[in-house]
């Protein structure tokens, strides 16, 4: 009768052959590469910001990336008793209130305030606003009528342009600045005359 042989008898060599078995199955052996294939390039997706990182810009530079103004005028106090002049004229004021608002959301506006207090009671109190800047490109979006005695006019103005007049502006105040300069007092000095008498021979 024969005996099957134990692991002792078969000595180290099964062991051996068991663990290369078992390493074997837990790594994954990469398919051979194929000559003159060219390495795939790794793409990284540049992250998306969050809604609420967008939401100051929006509020700032509109939905579509512009500057967007409004006007408003009244038709009944135009002067004139001429009802197609007075629209025509009420168009062109509420235009003006449009690019004034441009103007103050580019440059910002000027603000000079004054309160008056006596007895300890304000006696007045008195705000002036003032804005002054140069506006080019505007582009008109919309003239509305409402309730038949208002018009509303809504004009934009793209983001380029604006970049374009705040380096006018920035461009502006350094020339202004380069020409208004510190003069420089000279001294002036005396003139100082040497009479020379002739040499009289004898």
């Amino acid at each position: 009768m024969k005996t099957l042989p134990t692991l002792r008898s078969l000595g180290s060599a099964p062991l051996l052959v068991l663990l290369g078995c078992l390493g074997l199955s837990g790594c994954v052996i990469p398919p051979p590469a194929v000559q003159g294939a060219k390495p795939m390039p790794m793409v990284i997706a540049p992250p998306t910001p969050s809604p609420e990182a967008k939401a100051p810009i929006r509020e700032v530079v509109g939905l579509n990336g512009n500057l967007t103004a409004t006007g408003y005028a009244i038709i009944g106090i135009q002067p004139t008793q001429n009802a197609p002049q007075q629209r025509l004229m009420a168009i062109r004021a509420a235009k003006i209130d449009a690019y004034r608002n441009l103007a103050e959301q580019v440059y910002g506006l000027q603000i000079n305030s004054n309160s008056t207090v006596s007895m300890m009671m304000l006696k007045s109190d008195t705000f002036r606003s003032q804005v002054e800047g140069v506006i080019f490109g505007a582009v008109l979006n919309s003239i509305t009528p409402i309730n038949n005695d208002t018009y509303e006019v809504t004009l934009s103005l793209s983001k380029m342009v604006v970049n374009d007049l705040l380096h006018l502006y920035a461009d502006n105040v350094a020339l202004l600045k380069a020409e208004v300069k510190p003069e420089i007092s000279q001294e002036i000095k005396p003139e100082i005359k040497i009479e020379t008498k002739p040499e009289i021979k004898h």
